[in-house]
């Protein structure tokens, strides 16, 4: 006898009972197709009106996967990487944890060792630390106090001297501070005038200086305004200057350079001198004026007395003069510049004679 399915209702024929029936192709087959599509088609109805929430904190849903490990959203899943990743990460700095734990404990072992020296040190200079929680080892503060503790004790068998300490310096005598007394020269004059002079013939010329500080990069000097070339043998050579003085009747013989055509030309001169040729190179003064003839006079009580100087022009016959003087304090020979008397500027040449 047929039957029906609990769920569908579908016709089931029974093959021991009812195998002898007409095959009613409508009843088993095509019924059953149709209840069949019915309810797939309110199944599919049905599923396509349900919605699955998004997972979160508070109800179950649909969650999407992630492989970030450094995100903050509380709405997605770690994949086995991002696991995996984030394992690794935490095992880095396990590791470096570990190794800055080292560091830490090497630099804590560095700090105590370098707090017992400190500590040492004080105390070796008659100063005293102190340890309160009686440990052994001093903290900051205490070395710092202890630091302290050494100026009243340190120097009692130590001497300064403010004489010997430069102004704007200052330190401790027995526990006194005391001001910086020495004098920098240097700071005051890199070419310091010395107080005296003295010479030891044949050997070195001595300066005294004053009394103070000086950096090595300055000088102590002397002037000596009758140490020229003119006033040393020819040849000589005396701290660096080469002398040009001929002997017998004394005659030197140099240069000077004109920087200014209407100044006076002077010339140091060694000795009273008598006559003095002067000219330029090229025969070009300033308005002709390239070669003199001077003659000096008798200085009289020590005093200049003028002589006259003859200038040659273009031509013999173009002359003209001026005057020239010797004065014997400062040991100089002066040309006289007047008017349109002037010399040309640069390089001169000179002879001057002995009387």
């Amino acid at each position: 006898m047929p039957s029906q399915t609990p769920n569908l209702g579908l016709y089931k024929v029974n093959g021991e009972t009812d195998g002898n029936d007409t095959f009613n192709v409508d009843v088993v087959l095509n019924d059953n197709w149709d209840k069949i599509d019915t309810t797939v088609s309110q199944i599919q109805e049905d599923l396509g009106n349900v919605t699955v929430p998004d997972a979160s904190l508070t109800q179950k849903g649909v969650v999407q996967l992630s492989n970030a490990t450094n995100g903050t959203r509380e709405s997605v899943a770690a994949t086995e990487k991002a696991v995996k990743d984030a394992y690794d990460r935490g095992s880095a700095g396990v590791t470096a944890a570990a190794a800055a734990q080292a560091r830490a404990d090497a630099a804590f072992t560095q700090a105590n060792d370098g707090k017992g020296k400190v500590r040492t040190a004080i105390i070796g200079a008659k100063g005293t630390v102190g340890d309160a929680d009686g440990d052994g080892i001093p903290t900051f503060d205490e070395l710092a106090a202890g630091v302290k503790t050494i100026l009243p004790n340190a120097t009692a068998d130590a001497v300064l001297d403010p004489n010997m300490l430069l102004v704007g310096y200052s330190g401790y005598d027995d526990g006194v501070k005391k001001a910086g007394q020495m004098p920098n020269r240097s700071a005051e004059n890199a070419h310091m005038p010395g107080l005296e002079k003295t010479v030891w013939a044949g050997d070195r010329y001595f300066i005294k200086p004053p009394r103070g500080f000086y950096d090595g990069a300055s000088w102590v000097t002397a002037a000596e305004p009758q140490l020229t070339s003119n006033n040393l043998r020819n040849g000589a050579n005396v701290g660096g200057i080469i002398g040009n003085l001929i002997e017998g009747k004394p005659t030197i013989q140099g240069t000077v350079n004109m920087g200014t055509s209407t100044a006076h030309m002077v010339i140091p001169v060694g000795f009273e001198p008598i006559a003095c040729v002067v000219w330029q190179n090229d025969g070009t003064g300033a308005t002709g004026h390239a070669k003199l003839l001077g003659m000096i006079r008798n200085a009289s009580g020590g005093f200049q007395t003028d002589g006259p100087l003859v200038r040659f022009m273009f031509s013999a016959s173009d002359m003209d003069y001026t005057s020239v003087w010797y004065i014997p304090s400062q040991g100089t020979l002066t040309l006289r510049a007047f008017n349109s008397w002037h010399y040309g500027t640069g390089s001169w040449n000179y002879i001057i004679y002995a009387r």
